[in-house]
C-alpha cells in the first residue's frame, strides 16, 4: 500500500512552471522505479489504483510491460453523485464548513477502493495498492482486516521524495 500524489500517479503535465514541471518529471522517474522495484522484488501479481478514469497512469504503463492486471479502484463518478459526494466535493464541503461531510464522502469511497481490492485479490495475490494521501493510512487499516500482510508506506518514506514539490 502506497500513499501518493495523484500528479505523480498521471502520466501528463502536472505544473505549468517549466522549473517545477522538470523537478516533477524527475521525481516521476523515481517514482517509476520505485514502482518497478517492487513489481520485481515483492512479486507483485495484480496493481490497483485509485486515479480516476481517464488519464493513464506511470503503474498502468509499468503493468502493461510486466503483464500484470492493473485495475482501477476509484468509485465511478456516477456513484459518487448518487451517494452525496459530487466531483470536487473536498473543495465544495470545506467551502461550506462541512468537514463531516468531506470525511463521511471520503469514507464511502474508501469503503469501495477496499472492496475492490478484496473482490480482486485471490489467496495467493501479493497486490500494491496506490492511492491519494488522503485516503491511504485508512485504507491500509480497512485491507488489514481482510489480509494478513499489508504493508504501509507513503511518498515521505521514499528517499528521492521531494515534499516542496507537493506542497506535503
Amino acid at each position: 500500500m502506497i500513499g501518493c500524489d495523484h500528479r505523480l500517479q498521471r502520466i501528463g503535465r502536472a505544473f505549468e512552471d517549466g522549473e517545477r514541471q522538470q523537478k516533477h518529471e524527475e521525481q516521476q522517474r523515481f517514482f517509476a522505479q520505485t514502482l518497478t522495484e517492487k513489481l520485481i522484488e515483492i512479486e507483485i501479481t495484480f496493481v490497483g489504483e485509485e486515479i480516476g478514469y481517464t488519464q493513464r497512469s506511470v503503474a498502468q504503463t509499468l503493468c502493461e510491460a510486466f503483464v500484470r492486471p492493473h485495475f482501477r479502484i476509484e468509485m465511478p463518478l456516477a456513484e459518487r453523485a448518487r451517494i452525496g459526494c459530487p466531483p470536487d466535493y473536498e473543495l465544495l464541503f470545506r467551502i461550506n464548513g462541512s468537514e463531516d461531510e468531506v470525511l463521511r464522502c471520503h469514507e464511502k469511497r474508501e469503503q469501495y477502493m477496499v472492496q475492490r481490492v478484496v473482490e480482486f485479490a485471490g489467496d495467493t495475490d501479493r497486490g500494491m495498492i496506490l492511492c491519494g494521501i488522503a485516503h491511504a493510512e485508512r485504507v491500509a487499516m480497512q485491507l488489514r482486516e481482510h489480509f494478513i500482510d499489508v504493508d504501509f508506506i507513503t511518498l515521505t518514506d521514499c528517499g528521492w521524495f521531494d515534499k516542496q514539490i507537493y506542497g506535503w
